[in-house]
């Protein structure tokens, strides 16, 4: 029979494996597994509320590009199929009954085991620009979209997905990542404290085109867009520029608005 160390030695290599792999991981995010006075939590039970939090997925991870990619293009084709006639009104409840939404949702448990922390800035942007904007309309399928401020306010900052291990809000994607962690509206602190784990994947500066593709579910938000991690800096530019000729757009000079 095997020695009593060896068996040891291999139950800390499957511990660590399951951390590697975001099957679980420390309460705090503070520590690899390790055979000590330390308590381990599994992804399914940390962040319950995330829209992806209670699925699995068995495959080794992909590159996370691929996985927000393929998101992007079934939430667009959803997007578009239950799209009015005058692109006005969308029906989230016929998206809802649709078998490809059924595939979609199981589609974002790859998200929990996604890589994000090695993408380039470029990857990164096209990753969470897409991971947003389908984030957006999963909830407006499974909660509805928000009808007034504060509901407006809680949905930004509770909608979330579990991506790499650690849950992120709307919020944390618009403000902690792709504006460099700075506050979001009516936000008294930052998104990610200092020892927040997530904080690593922040951009150094704002990137300010982003708010040329966000989508937020209101009218005068930009369509839903295609970007590619090779093309994303011209492509927004021409997402800003579309924008601000559009009839959405009034400056005022006088004014300075």
């Amino acid at each position: 029979s095997p020695s009593p160390l060896l068996a040891h030695e291999e139950a800390v290599k499957i511990g660590r494996e399951l951390v590697a792999r975001h099957f679980i991981h420390h309460v705090t995010h503070d520590h690899n597994f390790e055979d000590d006075n330390l308590f381990y939590r599994f992804l399914g039970e940390d962040s319950r509320k995330a829209l992806n939090a209670k699925l699995t997925h068995q495959c080794l991870p992909r590159p996370a590009n691929d996985i927000s990619t393929e998101l992007r293009k079934a939430i667009l084709k959803l997007y578009g199929e239950h799209l009015s006639p005058d692109g006005l009104a969308v029906d989230y409840a016929a998206i809802g009954r649709s078998p490809l939404f059924e595939e979609y949702v199981q589609a974002t448990a790859e998200l929990k085991r996604a890589d994000v922390k090695i993408l380039t800035r470029q990857e990164k942007l096209v990753f969470f620009i897409n991971v947003y904007n389908a984030l957006v309309i999963h909830a407006f399928v499974v909660r509805g979209p928000p009808t007034n401020l504060f509901k407006r306010l809680k949905f930004f900052n509770l909608t979330s997905y579990i991506i790499g291990g650690l849950a992120y809000s709307l919020n944390d994607i618009e403000s902690g990542v792709l504006r460099g962690n700075r506050k979001p509206i009516a936000a008294i602190r930052r998104p990610f404290s200092a020892n927040d784990p997530r904080r690593v994947v922040a951009f150094k500066e704002v990137e300010p085109r982003i708010h040329f593709a966000l989508v937020c579910g209101a009218r005068s938000c930009p369509p839903i867009k295609m970007y590619s991690p090779e093309n994303v800096e011209e492509e927004l530019t021409i997402a800003t520029e579309s924008f601000l000729e559009g009839d959405n757009c009034i400056v005022d000079l006088e004014r300075r608005e």
